[in-house]
């Protein structure tokens, strides 16, 4: 090779091999395995603050979200998109803290928001300056913003939402044909916006008013929150506490075995906090407490349910949809190990689960004759053992466990109930349909010696 050109690709490669390293290591992680502490994101490998971009896709590999961090605080850009693939909004951080927002209609129609903050269909929505004074809520479809004597008017065809602005105080209220739904007293502060108050009138109550107090410092809820009943009564009080909070608490309660309380954390956790970054592992955490400690498959289902449902493309989504399609093994190994640890009761249960809820599932003749099985030899309840085998054969006829249920009617009145008719006819039935049955031989000896005593089975041999 030319020394010079020798030199240049050595020199290039100077050049280059620094570009690559920097692209390399700038590959978007999923923002679902980034670790939070103290409010700030950390590499789930390096342990640092986290500077970088992120992503989050929905079950099936559909953007869900972008954006980045720069010290582990969110800056820059975040976009998000519905499942659909239609852009849903366009928010902009600086070192953590959330500037202009853009909200985006199923029409592409743009609403731009900052600072002051107001409830909206459910859900807090900062407004401030507008691209446009029209948008289309993406629920309802048909709300209007605009601007009428210094009052911001919301009109969706029911509901008027007025903001009365006296110098730092807000009133808002919601009225439906003048009868008052929501009344909240807001007072900004340093730039921060705190509700003083928020009484909730329900159009399904008579004459009834729901009202919750929070106190806020710096913008963000602190101190004790306080909470009526419909009828205006106290009904209960708790110091405000984080999602972060709720969740070492339900951890510490969990530890201890404090089951229900753990899981009262948890719930309030995906109540008060939905849009959290823990929320989906509070929601998947609920799953795993009901199903593996409480031992409640019902409410373990919906759990897993709703974190497939409220959080798609996370990792606890991914994993609870793999054990909604394996759960009806879950229940038959779960079964074994309450078995084992003598837990008959709950075992009975989570069999009756599955023979009402998978009643098409391969498996569901197997869970049919372990029914009948725990019956006989843990209940020594034999009436209804031959009920639960008799099952077996009317509901899955043709599968491998038909020939066994019937044996066991036979052999139970054979051999435990001493009902030698009856077991002759359960027997001949049997022969008769499974002739080449590996448990032929032993039911023609059943049948040679019905009703006799060992002495004369003894004396015969």
């Amino acid at each position: 090779m030319n020394p010079g050109k020798e030199i240049f690709m050595k020199r290039l490669l100077l050049i280059i091999l620094p570009l690559l390293l920097i692209v390399g290591c700038s590959k978007p992680l999923n923002d679902e395995t980034l670790i939070e502490k103290g409010g700030l994101m950390y590499h789930p490998d390096t342990k640092k603050l986290y500077s970088g971009k992120v992503f989050k896709n929905y079950i099936g590999g559909k953007p869900h979200l972008e954006g980045s961090y720069k010290n582990g605080e969110k800056d820059g850009l975040w976009i998000t998109w519905l499942d659909n693939g239609i852009k849903k909004s366009e928010l902009n951080y600086e070192k953590g803290i959330l500037g202009i927002q853009n909200y985006f209609s199923t029409k592409g129609d743009i609403v731009t928001f900052k600072n002051i903050k107001l409830f909206l269909n459910g859900s807090w929505s900062p407004v401030k300056e507008y691209k446009k004074n029209k948008w289309e809520n993406l629920e309802e479809k048909d709300y209007i913003l605009k601007f009428e004597n210094e009052k911001l008017i919301v009109r969706n065809g029911r509901d008027t939402l007025d903001i009365t602005y006296d110098n730092d105080l807000h009133k808002v209220i919601m009225e439906d044909d003048g009868n008052l739904l929501d009344l909240m007293v807001i007072k900004t502060f340093n730039g921060y916006n705190d509700i003083i108050s928020h009484v909730y009138n329900s159009p399904t109550w008579v004459d009834t008013v729901q009202m919750i107090r929070k106190n806020y410092k710096d913008g963000k809820e602190d101190g004790l929150e306080t909470w009526y009943n419909e009828n205006g009564q106290k009904e209960y009080e708790e110091i405000y506490k984080s999602s972060n909070e709720l969740f070492e608490l339900s951890n510490e309660n969990l530890k201890d075995k404090k089951i229900d309380l753990a899981i009262d954390d948890l719930e309030r956790l995906v109540t008060k906090y939905p849009q959290d970054r823990l929320a989906s592992q509070a929601q998947y955490k609920l799953a795993s407490i009901n199903l593996n400690w409480k031992n409640d498959l019902a409410s373990g289902y919906a759990s897993l349910r709703a974190t497939v449902n409220n959080y798609g493309g996370s990792i606890q989504a991914i994993q609870a949809q793999k054990e909604i399609d394996e759960f009806p093994e879950y229940i038959l190994n779960k079964v074994d190990s309450l078995r084992k640890r003598k837990m008959v009761k709950e075992a009975v249960e989570h069999l009756i689960y599955m023979t009402e809820h998978y009643t098409h599932h391969e498996l569901a003749p197997k869970g049919q004759y372990m029914l009948g099985d725990l019956y006989m030899n843990e209940f020594r309840d034999f009436p209804t053992a031959i009920q639960e085998y008799r099952k077996v054969m009317e509901n899955f006829a043709g599968s491998s466990q038909e020939a066994h249920a019937l044996f066991m009617i036979g052999y139970i009145y054979a051999n435990v109930v001493n009902d030698p008719k009856s077991a002759e006819i359960e027997y001949g039935e049997f022969l008769k349909r499974f002739p080449n049955h590996e448990l032929a031989p032993t039911v023609k000896f059943d049948l040679d010696y019905l009703g006799k005593s060992k002495e004369e089975i003894d004396s015969e041999k």
